[in-house]
């Protein structure tokens, strides 16, 4: 079930809408997720939700206070994730499930660790890989990234490059976006 554009930028008709088609999995921005937040509470709002068992989250940087008001708002027992992944990359290339508490050495929600079929780096300016905790650009490496742009740029010193790793040249996306390696393996998307 897909929400048409009018209910996607209307916080309150996309509860509604949400709540009337019995959604369990929800797909969404933080930002509409900090919209459905600002709506004014009510009594109802945990049944409005009743239906959803998990809510996918990505297309930008997740902050810890956005979790702890939904989780406060609308109960623990919904699962959050966190995803990340541009559209040159064909979309979701790594994947966290938000757990309870907040990860101790982050500022934003992690991204998580690469799925099957994906590699993710953190390199410098000279694109040599990152220390863990020290931010870099972000690059993914597989073999489901797009070919390039449409009259635009293609393999090469640009975005869409082949780079080293594991002793291999590999096809490689450079995102533009900026995330370290935390402690515990995970991404956290910083900026661009």
């Amino acid at each position: 079930c897909i929400a048409d554009r009018t209910t996607v930028i209307n916080a309150r008709k996309f509860v509604e809408w949400v709540h009337k088609s019995k959604i369990t999995t929800m797909c969404c921005v933080p930002t509409l997720l900090r919209s459905i937040l600002q709506l004014a509470p009510s009594p109802a709002d945990r049944d409005v939700f009743r239906s959803v068992r998990a809510v996918l989250i990505s297309g930008d940087m997740l902050r810890w206070e956005d979790v702890a008001g939904w989780r406060e708002r609308f109960g623990k027992e919904i699962a959050l994730f966190n995803l990340y992944g541009p559209t040159e990359s064909t979309v979701i290339k790594l994947f966290y499930p938000i757990p309870e508490a907040k990860v101790a050495d982050s500022i934003n929600v992690p991204v998580g660790r690469p799925i099957e079929d994906a590699d993710v780096l953190i390199v410098d300016e000279n694109r040599q890989p990152s220390a863990p905790g020290e931010i870099g650009e972000i690059v993914i490496l597989s073999q489901w990234l797009a070919h390039g742009y449409l009259n635009g740029a293609q393999a090469g010193d640009g975005p869409f490059c082949k780079i080293e790793h594991e002793g291999r040249r590999r096809r490689a996306y450079r995102t533009g976006d900026m995330g370290r390696w935390l402690i515990d393996g995970n991404l956290e998307l910083i900026g661009r």
